[in-house]
């Protein structure tokens, strides 16, 4: 390997993580994660966020929006034309990705359970309670609990 291979990432776009490990590259300002030989992404962890201006990791993400990735199915329930249950289902898989359960009094949403399951469509990764409150049938306040 030549001298200019090792110190690539000193001085051009692509920095290699050992000899044959993933690239760290530069796109336009922005830092892509690459395979060894810079065909294709590679995959990238995180630990859990601790500051509003880190990373966030994809579960967080899945947490507090819906899951638009390919490869997936989703459906919902309905009791008395209010909405209490979402699923998103991994279609490959046929495992569970998320679901959101939905809890009301007079027509009012009280409560909203958000859970994230492992690939295994079992184990709950993370799960997140929402619970709204009403003075006179308006919205006043929202507690939300991280539960997993």
């Amino acid at each position: 390997m030549t001298l200019f291979a090792k110190l690539r990432g000193i001085v051009g776009d692509l920095f290699q993580l050992g000899l044959n490990g993933p690239n760290l590259k530069n796109s336009t300002g922005a830092i892509e994660a690459r395979d060894a030989a810079d065909g294709a992404y590679a995959v990238v962890r995180a630990a859990t966020p601790a500051d509003n201006s880190d990373a966030s990791i994809k579960l967080y993400a899945d947490l507090g929006s819906d899951p638009s990735a390919p490869g997936l199915t989703y459906t919902n329930t309905h009791t008395d034309q209010l909405l209490i249950q979402e699923l998103w289902t991994r279609t490959v898989l046929a495992t569970l990705l998320k679901q959101v359960d939905y809890t009301y009094t007079d027509g009012l949403l009280t409560t909203e359970v958000r859970s994230i399951y492992a690939v295994n469509g079992i184990t709950v990764d993370a799960q997140l309670t929402i619970t709204s409150t009403y003075t006179s049938g308006v919205l006043t306040g929202q507690i939300t609990v991280r539960n997993v």
